[in-house]
């Protein structure tokens, strides 16, 4: 958990380069989340206990596709009948780990090619990985 809850300084964000995002060196100038969290936060965010199952890690890595397909369906399909639009929030941290961003800039790059306006994305300075539950107020 110190990995995702670090914080990483990458060079070029503007780019969009996949291949310039920090992956394994931590920011020196950032303690880790994880240390500065109650015992009920890190239960409620990264601490594997009853009824959450490690076997959602394995589902995630070899079932991207299917992941992919279901999600696009409901925000951008309307498969879930609701109605969705406007009202999915993508927040990811300025500091976070690097597979945030690509995830971040694949749904950006999803949302835009299906005419835009479908996902609110929005940046916090300074955040990483635990943004939303440690600074819940920059998720609004």
């Amino acid at each position: 958990m110190i990995w995702s809850s670090s914080y990483y300084e990458h060079p070029d964000l503007a780019s969009r380069d996949a291949a310039r995002l920090v992956h394994h060196i931590p920011a020196i100038d950032g303690v880790p989340s994880i240390y500065r969290m109650s015992a009920e936060q890190r239960t409620g965010m990264v601490e594997v206990t009853e009824g959450v199952s490690m076997r959602d890690i394995g589902t995630m890595l070899y079932f991207t596709e299917e992941f992919k397909t279901c999600t696009c369906g409901v925000i951008f399909d309307n498969t879930s009948g609701l109605d969705i639009k406007d009202r999915i929030g993508f927040l990811t941290g300025s500091n976070t780990m690097a597979l945030s961003y690509i995830a971040h800039w694949s749904c950006e790059d999803e949302d835009k090619a299906r005419g835009g306006g479908f996902i609110k994305f929005k940046f916090v300075e300074g955040g990483n990985h635990l943004v939303s539950g440690l600074l819940p107020s920059a998720a609004t």
